[in-house]
């Protein structure tokens, strides 16, 4: 995400972080600043039309899930996928020498398999989970925000995951 601190600083700091509100008469649990992205005008909003997309694209509690993972013990059950999408966006994007503790695509792989002591794929609904991610990470990828290298070495990785859930472009 790319904001303005004009933008940022028209929310109140809690507005940011993840949590549920009544919004246009619904309880939502917004993830972290999901809620001030919500309530910015669209007109205000880039959108990158050279691809086509003028939706909004949010991949819902990563920064959740990689604290529930960092917490764990035993293997995680990453059902959403969230720890392939940080370990594959790592990847294609370069290590910007933070710390983290996200396994490494051989690993996630390995865990596809039952090899991996950090992370399983085998919860009865991570299959059914798969294509609603894989579509998401799909329109990533179409967006062109992170250059043909990236893209190539994300669809390269993934493969393992799209062969595993049987997930093919044509969906």
């Amino acid at each position: 995400m790319i904001a303005s601190l004009e933008w940022l600083m028209r929310f109140k700091p809690y507005e940011h972080r993840g949590h549920k509100r009544f919004f246009k008469g619904r309880l939502i649990n917004f993830d972290s600043t999901l809620f001030p992205q919500f309530s910015t005008d669209p007109g205000e909003v880039g959108i990158n039309k050279e691809h086509g997309q003028d939706e909004l694209l949010h991949f819902n509690f990563v920064i959740s899930i990689y604290r529930l993972f960092c917490k764990s013990r035993g293997p995680f059950a990453d059902k959403y996928f969230k720890l392939l999408l940080i370990r594959s966006l790592i990847d294609a994007l370069g290590d910007a020498g933070w710390t983290y503790s996200v396994p490494s695509m051989k690993d996630l792989v390995g865990a596809l398999a039952g090899t991996d002591d950090k992370v399983s794929y085998t919860a009865l609904e991570t299959r059914k989970n798969y294509e609603p991610f894989r579509h998401n990470f799909e329109r990533l990828m179409q967006s062109g925000i992170l250059g043909t290298e990236a893209e190539r070495t994300m669809r390269e990785r993934i493969r393992p995951f799209d062969e595993r859930f049987a997930w093919t472009l044509e969906r």
